[in-house]
């Protein structure tokens, strides 16, 4: 993986941006309950259980039917907990709430979006994303501003021989196996030597480079001391 830093800031990215996302859906859901939300009388129609499959695990699940205040029949749906299920019958009296102007938007009264009625759960969402979404943006601005001056030197870098100082594992592992860089060193046109290192290789790919072997770089004629990797070029 040679730009691991742009791949996992854009996944941190979306991980946070999505979780802000739910969060702000959420919170809108229960204001338009708390603002415009009915309460009426319903009825249990069934009862099911629906068993844990892959990821999932067991649910409970009621259906219910009310009539709004408009005289219109209505049939939702409702996952429960283990207790409330028991302690629900077929045919048993349940309060629902319900949206007057989209009446199939309904719940059970009382099981509001935010857990106890607080904004707790939203509030996590929001930090969880906004934590989430900070490292993947730091992450992907490393990864970028390193994208563009491996570009640039690509374009207008120097091309020298380095020399193999070592090759050993980097500070990233991805699915427990780590990830390797090799180290170089290369003179610029003034006879300064200069030091750098590879991008993220695999452990095959890097362990083909011994100290001492001799590899391909380039470096900036600007700034001699920033290269980049090209190998056996």
């Amino acid at each position: 993986m040679r730009r691991p830093w742009i791949a996992f800031g854009t996944v941190f990215l979306t991980i946070g941006i999505v979780a802000i996302l739910v969060a702000g859906a959420q919170t809108y859901g229960e204001l338009r309950y708390r603002r415009h939300g009915v309460t009426v009388g319903g009825t249990v129609l069934a009862k099911d259980i629906r068993r844990a499959t892959g990821e999932k695990g067991t649910s409970f699940e009621i259906r219910y039917r009310f009539t709004t205040r408009e005289g219109q029949e209505i049939e939702g749906r409702a996952v429960v907990s283990l207790q409330r299920w028991e302690a629900l019958r077929e045919r048993s009296p349940v309060r629902v709430e319900y949206l007057p102007y989209a009446p199939t938007s309904n719940r059970l009264a009382g099981q509001g979006g935010f857990g106890q009625g607080g904004f707790g759960e939203p509030v996590v969402e929001v930090l969880f994303g906004g934590l989430f979404g900070a490292i993947g943006g730091l992450m992907f601005r490393k990864g970028y501003r390193r994208l563009r001056v491996e570009r640039r030197l690509l374009q207008v870098g120097v091309m020298t021989e380095a020399t193999v100082a070592s090759v050993t594992t980097g500070d990233l592992t991805i699915n427990r196996q780590p990830l390797w860089v090799v180290h170089y060193r290369y003179p610029d046109p003034a006879g300064r030597t200069h030091e750098g290192r590879s991008g993220y290789m695999s452990p095959e790919e890097a362990q083909a480079w011994k100290p001492g072997d001799t590899a391909k770089v380039r470096f900036d004629p600007q700034n001699p001391a920033d290269s980049i990797w090209i190998g056996r070029g």
